[in-house]
């Protein structure tokens, strides 16, 4: 399709009511953007978006840089990867929480199999969500905090 018809049908929808006049400057903005357009397939960027958090298994930290790197990337391309960008660095976030509470209920013994459940969780979750991402779906971590919406 060509700029000029999806500007028409940009047109359209605002015209139908479909979209806010913000959305379609917007994404008319995007259109005429002279910057060449990166190519993004959504759906394998989303899943290596997910399985990048992995890298803490081999570099202890590269799991945490790399999905901000990618999301900072493809945000602006595509809403799917910006969300699957928001959910990851929520989770981050919202893991971080629990560990440092995990850690400190550790005194009282408690804290154990609350900071095993963590780390086990912090390595099923970007499986599953790369799972959903692979189908199209964008899946929301369980017990994530929105810090980021």
């Amino acid at each position: 399709m060509s700029v000029a018809d999806e500007l028409l049908k940009l047109q359209q929808l605002r015209d139908a009511g479909a979209i806010t006049p913000e959305e379609f400057e917007r994404q008319k903005a995007a259109l005429m953007d002279p910057k060449p357009a990166l190519n993004l397939d959504v759906k394998q960027w989303s899943v290596l978006l997910h399985l990048s958090q992995l890298l803490n298994l081999v570099t202890g930290f590269g799991g945490i840089i790399a999905p901000i790197v990618i999301w900072m990337l493809f945000r602006d391309q595509s809403p799917e990867i910006d969300q699957h960008g928001k959910n990851i660095v929520n989770w981050w976030i919202s893991s971080l929480i629990y560990g440092v509470v995990s850690g400190l209920l550790c005194l009282v013994l408690i804290g154990i199999p609350l900071l095993i459940a963590l780390v086990i969780l912090t390595f099923v979750f970007p499986i599953i969500g790369a799972i959903k991402a692979s189908s199209g779906e964008v899946w929301r971590y369980p017990m994530t905090i929105n810090f980021i919406k």
